[in-house]
């Protein structure tokens, strides 16, 4: 038995884009870990050096509701202009108690990509592997 999982609200800058597109593919990783290691002469394996986090992204996938191409550059132009106004956005997840991300783009933004698949996936890199999340009175950091 399956369950069907209705995507939660995504908001950018105000927002909400689920009344605009269909949303899949949502991803929410944690920090991968990077591991430094030093490898000695005549001795297998390594050793341990250090190990730090790398680069977290957020990213979802945006899908339209028509294959209209009227449609669907209105709905890209719509995009663009969300996006493309400032280098930061405030990206908040209906299921994340409305804390907020603020977040820079990471993706292109390819019409004709948009066009051919009906879809374009978005991804936001993330300042601070550990300090995820900001609101007005709540900074929550993910332990490790």
């Amino acid at each position: 038995m399956s369950i069907a999982l209705e995507a939660p609200t995504i908001t950018i800058d105000g927002t909400v884009l689920n009344t605009q597109f269909r949303i899949s593919e949502i991803k929410r990783p944690f920090p991968p870990f990077n591991a430094q290691s030093v490898e000695i002469d005549g001795r297998d394996g390594a050793i341990l050096k250090a190990v730090s986090l790398g680069t977290r992204s957020v990213s979802f996938r945006l899908w339209s509701f028509s294959q209209d191409h009227n449609y669907m550059y209105t709905q890209f132009q719509m995009l663009l202009e969300l996006l493309v106004t400032s280098f930061e956005h405030q990206l908040v997840f209906s299921d994340e108690l409305g804390l907020v991300r603020t977040v820079p783009l990471f993706s292109e933004l390819d019409f004709d990509e948009y066009v051919e698949r009906g879809s374009i996936l978005l991804e936001f890199v993330m300042y601070d592997p550990l300090r995820e999340y900001e609101d007005q009175s709540t900074t929550i950091s993910v332990p490790i």
